[in-house]
């Protein structure tokens, strides 16, 4: 049973950070545009990174949303394996956690 649980908490801990890519991702392309272009308008910007997405994702409130949702559900995952002995295990989670709450904050700020 200990063998068991022992597994699990390693999946879910895998599975939370599989969630956090692609949101982190998401955020780490939006830097990259702000980054490479300093003098663009906000509009400009949005639009150039959309131009990264096709059908469903040519919405900046839809690939927020959706970054919301896949950060949401890496914390959710993330805090079923912080009772995981292993330091650098509970280490790897908390840092999912802090920043998955970072995208989501960005991602809201930028809805809004």
């Amino acid at each position: 049973m200990s063998t068991n649980a022992h597994l699990k908490k390693k999946v879910t801990a895998t599975l939370s950070i599989v969630f956090l890519l692609p949101a982190l991702v998401l955020f780490l392309i939006w830097i990259s545009i702000t980054i490479r272009f300093t003098d663009m308008n906000e509009i400009d910007k949005q639009e150039t990174f959309l131009g990264y997405f096709s059908g469903l994702l040519k919405n900046i409130h839809v690939v927020n949303i959706i970054s919301i949702i896949f950060c949401l559900i890496a914390i959710i995952l993330a805090s079923r394996s912080f009772q995981k002995r292993l330091l650098s295990l509970r280490f790897l989670m908390l840092m999912t956690v802090l920043i998955s709450i970072f995208i989501i904050l960005f991602d809201i700020s930028q809805l809004v």
